[in-house]
């Protein structure tokens, strides 16, 4: 009887069951290392591989290692599905939005970031540049690129630069932003207003002592003042550098009508620079010198005279 022989039997490891991860929950900007999965499983990209965008797909894949790996299979490229949600807005102060002042153009739109884009509306409305002595109050509409929300934004959570009052309602992208009142136009008093007010007329072409910019020297003109108001009383043909033309002379002769009235308190006068001579404070010395010499000269002539007399007298015949 044949006696039987040893037979080696191998057997070979067997595949686990497993439940395969659903789709999974992360929010962007996250990394798979913050996102853990089941017992048994390991991402088989590095952990710092971020999950994805909102718009995915956002696929991954893991291994399955079982606690018994003497009988059973590790089980790798197991597809595993991430759907990102968008991330809360996190910046509070929105910049570019510049603080109006008087005579300065208004800005239209916020700096952007990656979180958002945003555009402005200002009251009152603004065509070329703020208005002075104005409170302007500026509405920014956000708009959160694609991976971002404002849902979680609290109330009142965004800042501006330069605003005196900021305020959102929560989770709302419309910021209304209060800034302090532009600069007032201030009006200088006598004459030196440096362009802010009206000319007061003493650079007018017709006025005393204009000056020629043709290149040559212009005498002062005589001018009329009747009741405050000064015209030229040079006609416009007889002024320097000036063509004479029709309806020049016609406008000439309209402006010295007018100053023309009835009231004898409002007669004309005639203002000559030798009328303001009295005032120079040399002229008391030149009349008191001019006296001085006036009297030298006369007593001169009376001796000049005497002297004449008296060598008639000596050469005349004795009777």
């Amino acid at each position: 009887m044949t006696q039987p022989s040893d037979v080696t039997v191998t057997i070979a490891k067997a595949t686990p069951e497993y439940d395969a991860p659903t789709t999974m929950s992360a929010v962007y900007g996250s990394t798979l290392a913050e996102l853990p999965l089941p017992d048994g499983f390991a991402w088989e990209q590095d952990e710092s591989t971020p999950v994805g965008t909102v718009a995915g797909p956002n696929n991954f894949t893991a291994t399955f290692t079982p606690k018994d790996t003497t009988n059973y299979l590790s089980v790798p490229n197991i597809p595993v599905n991430i759907l990102v949600d968008p991330a809360q807005i996190v910046h509070p102060t929105i910049m570019g939005v510049i603080a109006p002042t008087r005579g300065a153009r208004p800005v239209s739109s916020v700096t952007e970031t990656e979180q958002y884009t945003g555009t402005i509306k200002w009251f009152p409305s603004v065509s070329t540049a703020f208005e002075p002595d104005t409170t302007y109050v500026a509405t920014i509409t956000l708009a959160p690129k694609p991976n971002y929300t404002l849902q979680g934004v609290t109330e009142n959570f965004f800042a501006m630069p330069g605003a005196i009052n900021v305020t959102n309602a929560a989770g709302n992208n419309v910021i209304v932003a209060i800034f302090p009142k532009t600069a007032a136009v201030v009006v200088k008093s006598g004459g030196d207003d440096s362009g802010d007010s009206a000319d007061n007329g003493n650079n007018d072409a017709g006025g005393a002592g204009a000056t020629d910019t043709s290149g040559g020297s212009k005498s002062p003109a005589r001018a009329v003042r009747t009741s405050g108001t000064e015209t030229s009383n040079t006609p416009v043909s007889d002024l320097d550098g000036i063509e004479a033309t029709p309806k020049a002379n016609a406008e000439h002769d309209a402006v010295k009508a007018e100053t023309k009235t009835d009231d004898v308190s409002a007669k004309p006068e005639i203002v000559d620079q030798e009328a303001n001579d009295a005032n120079d404070p040399a002229f008391p010395i030149a009349l008191v010198i001019s006296i001085i010499l006036g009297s030298a000269i006369v007593c001169v002539i009376v001796i000049v005279v005497l002297h004449h007399w008296r060598t008639v007298r000596m050469r005349a015949p004795k009777a």
